[in-house]
């Protein structure tokens, strides 16, 4: 298929990349600086010919993915969590969830799932995600009526339907879509928080949505070592264990900090019950939350600490105002 194939294609699918939010751009169209155009060259084009079309990335494609008229390419930082897969070989592509975070799932003619592309931060991910869809089947020659919308599916990969049951109420339903709105506002939260200068760490932290790892790890935090009440949602948590497995740390959700030092009990700090968060010590410095220590991984220095403990304080008065 010719460039020209797939960018028509494509503009006749996108229309109009505002629809999810400032971090997309239909590339060509949507104005973008150099470091961008950079970065995208750099990070996610591999071939001569290949040329971008969509982009989504909140750090100026440091991070993030990208459609080219060749693959769906995605790349976060982490070998582990980037890929690619050939406009050619896709199958279908599914919308999903992973604990909090909208995912978009890609098959390929052989029912291989590559791994969970993160859209974090993305404004109507599932409607990109079926628009993704639409124009896979458009490069494989379907008509317009034979375009439909693929069934979003939870995190156990059971399919649910698009529209409530015929026995479910108004007000159930509406239940349903404020919750989901405001697990996206988390989410988002999460994202724009983590990408300032001063809650940037070099790894030990790990925030909703940001990947497979840290979702994983903010799992094995909540079994370890947390007991959610109702309505209480898991966000950030830090591992201060040797070998990675989360059972020492904390846990912030957005209704307090959950803290397990090695060898100790559990303690659980509602943000409403925070009174002090305070570095002590005279050369080497430990954060306390109302004159309790928490334990920071061995390798943060004295400012990472003082990071951190401005974290505790971020959340602690967002979530108290909200």
């Amino acid at each position: 298929m010719t460039l020209d194939d797939v960018q028509a294609a494509f503009r006749k699918v996108f229309k109009d990349s505002r629809i999810y939010g400032k971090h997309s751009f239909i590339i060509g169209k949507d104005p973008i600086n150099r470091a961008m155009k950079k970065n995208i060259v750099q990070k996610f084009l591999e071939y001569e010919n290949e040329v971008p079309l969509f982009g989504f990335s909140y750090n100026e494609f440091h991070e993030g993915l990208v459609i080219t008229n060749m693959r769906i390419v995605w790349n976060y930082g982490d070998g582990h969590y980037s890929g690619d897969v050939d406009l050619e070989d896709i199958q279908r592509v599914e919308a999903g969830r992973s604990v909090l975070a909208k995912i978009m799932k890609i098959y390929d003619v052989t029912g291989k799932k590559y791994s969970d592309i993160y859209l974090t931060g993305m404004d109507e991910a599932d409607k990109f995600v079926s628009q993704v869809n639409e124009f896979i089947a458009v490069l494989n020659g379907a008509d317009d009526e034979d375009v439909s919308d693929w069934p979003t599916y939870d995190e156990d990969d059971t399919p649910k339907t698009s529209a409530p049951a015929k026995t479910q109420s108004k007000v159930a339903n509406t239940a349903d879509k404020n919750l989901e709105a405001y697990l996206e506002q988390l989410v988002n939260f999460c994202d724009k928080t983590f990408a300032r200068a001063e809650f940037i760490f070099d790894g030990y932290i790990y925030h909703i949505g940001r990947d497979d790892k840290s979702n994983d790890k903010i799992k094995k935090a909540v079994a370890a070592y947390a007991s959610l009440k109702n309505g209480e949602f898991p966000l950030v948590c830090c591992d201060v264990t040797a070998f990675g497995g989360a059972e020492d740390g904390f846990l912030m959700t957005n209704a307090g900090i959950h803290v397990h030092n090695p060898y100790e009990k559990t303690r659980y700090f509602p943000y409403e019950s925070i009174t002090s968060v305070e570095l002590k010590g005279m050369f080497v410095k430990e954060v306390y939350i109302n004159n309790f220590e928490i334990y920071s991984p061995a390798g943060f220095h004295n400012q990472e600490k003082e990071n951190m403990a401005n974290l505790f304080i971020y959340f602690r008065n967002t979530f108290l105002q909200k």
